[in-house]
């Protein structure tokens, strides 16, 4: 039989190539080797099966001394009952568990524990109107505020008829004497008046501060509609009793253009006037 010859080895050198063959492995591994993700590692915060649950319910009921409870089929989970939870009030037991009333039960019981779960909206109820009718005399206070004489719409020329003329000298200087005080030509004496909204442009405003009709029930805006009108039986009786609470007081300037005997020319408002010194009989 032949012989393999294997030839002899220098024990240096082969101390060296195991050498390198031992750390040339440990390199090729790394090199092939795919570091996968370390997920789903360690234990779950709940972590339970149906036979824990079945056994941890068996002991417990043998210690309390119950029956042991038997896990529904699936023949029992299809077989549901439809329920209306605001007809069928919860009621616990003395035992600790909770059934269901049945859906024939008394029909005042149903009520009253429909009742204790959410309120009827259909139930009417008085609204506190007080800050209602603050909101509106405080939108008349503005109205009069912010009212202006309009020139071309408000005739105001009745006010000269305030203006008593008392004396007209024409020599050797011009002048008038007009409620006490006298007046040259050119000089300008300013009549006061007041003045303040209409009745129809107040019962007006107080329309447009109603809330819609249709955003609430008819006894609620019946309500409303109630408020507004005392505010209006309080508004009738100011104007009555102080007219000025309602108006504004305007200056208005009238000036003196022309002195003649027994007549004075007067310009108010762009147009010109003549004041005639009455007759004394």
């Amino acid at each position: 039989m032949s012989m393999i010859q294997i030839p002899s080895i220098n024990p240096r050198t082969g101390l060296w190539l195991l050498l390198l063959s031992g750390m040339a492995l440990p390199v090729l591994a790394q090199q092939t080797r795919l570091d996968w993700p370390r997920t789903f590692t360690g234990q779950p915060d709940f972590e339970f099966t149906r036979s824990d649950i079945i056994k941890d319910a068996t002991e417990s009921a043998t210690r309390q001394g119950q029956p042991v409870p038997t896990p529904p089929t699936l023949e029992d989970l299809l077989d549901d009952v439809e329920l209306t939870p605001l007809d069928a009030p919860v009621i616990a037991s003395p035992a600790g568990t909770e059934e269901v009333q049945d859906a024939t039960a008394d029909a005042a019981t149903t009520k009253a524990a429909r009742g204790n779960i959410l309120p009827l909206l259909q139930a009417e109820r008085e609204v506190d109107m007080s800050e209602f009718k603050t909101m509106l005399h405080a939108a008349l206070k503005q109205q009069v505020d912010a009212y202006h004489i309009d020139p071309v719409r408000t005739d105001t020329s009745y006010l000269l008829r305030n203006l008593i003329l008392q004396t007209v000298v024409t020599s050797p200087i011009q002048y008038a004497m007009i409620n006490g005080k006298r007046y040259s030509v050119g000089e300008t004496l300013q009549v006061p008046l007041s003045l303040g909204p209409s009745d129809v442009e107040q019962l007006a405003l107080l329309e447009t501060l109603m809330p819609p009709p249709e955003s609430m029930t008819p006894s609620l805006y019946a309500q409303y509609e109630e408020a507004k009108e005392q505010v209006v039986a309080t508004l009738a009786s100011r104007k009555q009793s102080q007219p000025t609470v309602y108006q504004k007081t305007f200056t208005l300037p009238v000036t003196l253009v022309g002195v003649a005997p027994r007549k004075v020319q007067v310009q108010f408002q762009g147009q010109r006037y003549e004041l005639a010194l009455p007759y004394r009989y």
